[in-house]
C-alpha cells in the first residue's frame, strides 16, 4: 500500500490538469465577474453600466471575468470552456456574446468572440485592445484598463453598426439615364406588333386575290364549263338498289356498354381511397441548465485573440 501511494498521489495531482482547470460559475445579476478582486468598486459599477450599455443599444451581451490562475491550462482553451459553459450571448434571438478574462498571476488577457461580432470585432481589433488594456495591467490597475476596453467595443460596434446600412443602400443611378428610356418598351413593343398585324393583313389580301384570279382562267375555268355538272350524294342510288337493312335475331338485345364493363370487372363507379396521416417529431429539446445568468449561449467558434501582459 505504501509502495501504491506516490503513485497514486501523481495521478490525483495530475488529473487537473489533463481534464482542465475548474471553471467558476457566473455571479449572477451582474456582467462583471471579479473572481480575483482587483477591481475597485467605483470602476466595476463603471464598467457594469458599460455592459449594459453594450446590450441595450448594441444587442451584444458580455462577461469581464478576472481569476487568479488558469492552473496551468492554456488561455485558449479555458477561456472557450467558460464562454460555452456559461452560456453568453443567444442563438435563438442573435444576441452577440463576447468574454474578457484577465489572469492575473499568470499575466494572461483573452478575448472571446461569438461567430455574431467576429465581423465587428475581427482579431486585429480584440488583439489591439488587449495591448491597450495591457499597459494598465502592468501597472496593477485592472479596473482602468478594464474601463479602456469596453469603451473601445462600444466605439467599434457603433461605427460598425453604422456601416451596415451604408452598405445596403441602392446604387446611385449612371451618369445619362434617365426615366425616358423606360417609356421605350412601353411604346416600342405594341407598335411592333401593330405592324405585324399589317403585313399579315397585306399578305392574305395578296392570296386571296391571286386565287380567284386562277379560278378565273386556265384549265379549270375551262373544266368548269366542259364537263357535267356533279350528281348530288342523295341521288346517286336508283330504286332498283334498295338500301341494305341490317335484322337483329329475336330476343337478342344490345348489350350496354354499362354492362360490358360490369362483366368485365371495371363496374366499380367509385373507389375509396385510404388516407394515410404522419407526424413528425421536431426532436427539439430544451438546453441543458448549466447555471448561466447568461441569455443561453451564442456559437463561440474560436474568435479573439490571446496575449501575456
Amino acid at each position: 500500500m505504501r509502495k501504491r501511494l506516490p503513485a497514486l498521489l501523481c495521478i490525483l495531482l495530475a488529473a487537473p490538469a489533463v481534464l482542465g482547470a475548474q471553471v467558476p460559475q457566473p455571479l449572477p445579476g451582474t456582467s462583471v465577474h471579479d473572481f480575483a478582486g482587483v477591481i475597485p468598486a467605483d470602476k466595476e459599477a463603471a464598467i457594469q453600466t458599460k455592459a449594459q450599455r453594450l446590450r441595450d443599444e448594441y444587442k451584444t451581451e458580455i462577461a469581464v471575468v478576472t481569476v487568479d490562475s488558469l492552473q496551468g491550462e492554456e488561455s485558449f482553451d479555458y477561456s472557450m470552456r467558460m464562454a460555452r459553459s456559461w452560456g453568453i450571448g443567444s442563438k435563438d434571438n442573435d444576441v452577440r456574446g463576447l468574454l474578457v478574462l484577465v489572469a492575473v498571476r499568470d499575466r494572461k488577457t483573452a478575448f472571446r468572440t461569438s461567430r455574431h461580432v467576429e465581423g465587428a470585432l475581427p482579431d486585429g481589433v480584440t488583439g489591439a485592445i488587449s495591448q491597450e488594456m495591457n499597459a494598465y495591467f502592468k501597472q496593477g490597475d485592472f479596473g482602468g484598463g478594464l474601463s479602456l476596453g469596453m469603451d473601445r467595443i462600444l466605439e467599434r460596434l457603433k461605427v460598425a453598426d453604422k456601416a451596415q446600412p451604408a452598405a445596403a443602400q441602392t446604387l446611385p443611378a449612371r451618369p445619362g439615364f434617365s426615366l425616358g428610356w423606360v417609356w421605350l418598351p412601353v411604346i416600342g413593343i405594341p407598335s411592333l406588333g401593330f405592324g405585324y398585324a399589317a403585313l399579315r393583313r397585306r399578305s392574305r389580301k395578296r392570296r386571296e386575290a391571286t386565287a380567284a384570279k386562277a379560278r378565273t382562267s386556265g384549265f379549270r375555268a375551262w373544266a368548269s364549263k366542259t364537263d357535267p355538272p356533279p350528281v348530288p350524294k342523295g341521288q346517286r342510288q336508283t330504286a332498283s338498289q334498295p338500301k341494305p337493312t341490317h335484322s337483329r335475331a329475336p330476343g337478342k338485345k344490345k348489350a350496354s356498354s354499362r354492362s360490358t364493363r360490369q362483366a368485365l370487372g371495371y363496374g366499380a363507379e367509385s373507389s375509396d381511397y385510404g388516407s394515410s396521416s404522419s407526424s413528425y417529431d421536431s426532436g427539439s429539446s430544451s438546453s441543458s441548465d448549466s447555471g448561466s445568468s447568461y441569455s443561453g449561449g451564442s456559437d463561440f467558434g474560436g474568435g479573439g485573440s490571446d496575449s501575456s501582459w
